[in-house]
């Protein structure tokens, strides 16, 4: 392996790394999951009229939340790279790693994993058809 590349390139990760706004990061994140949770969803669909997916309501959520940062705190323009590199850096973040964690924790303290929609259509019948499934009760009947 070439050691210049490898030291070259590490050089650059902690470059990046220490250009990063830890302070906009931390409470984008918490923002971001505020805003993506049911009671903040439902009640935006209700003032919108329009359903938006988790991914664009992250992305506008912290281009609001950097411009209302970068106006609050005085920033000049050398402080417009960081807090882009931070943005970026916090979208992939989250979509990446926490999204993943968060949904590993919740299937750990439900204790399994929810069955998908068509293994619950396979075992339930569709909706509305009046067809359900002819499988044969796996409960034990009562013999009093």
């Amino acid at each position: 392996m070439n050691t210049e590349l490898t030291t070259l390139l590490l050089n650059g990760l902690m470059d990046m790394a220490g250009k990063l706004d830890f302070s906009f990061i931390i409470p984008f994140v918490l923002i971001a999951h505020l805003v993506n949770s049911l009671p903040v969803r439902t009640r935006l669909k209700q003032l919108t009229g329009t359903a938006s997916r988790t991914r664009y309501r992250t992305a506008i959520t912290g281009i609001v939340y950097g411009t209302v940062l970068y106006f609050l705190r005085g920033y000049d323009l050398s402080h417009i790279e960081p807090l882009i590199f931070s943005f970026i850096f916090t979208l992939v973040f989250h979509k990446l790693l926490l999204d993943e964690l968060f949904k590993t924790l919740g299937d750990l303290l439900i204790g399994r994993k929810l069955d998908g929609e068509k293994a619950y259509y396979e075992r339930f019948g569709e909706p509305n058809s009046g067809k359900q499934n002819n499988k044969k009760n796996t409960f034990k009947k009562d013999r009093s």
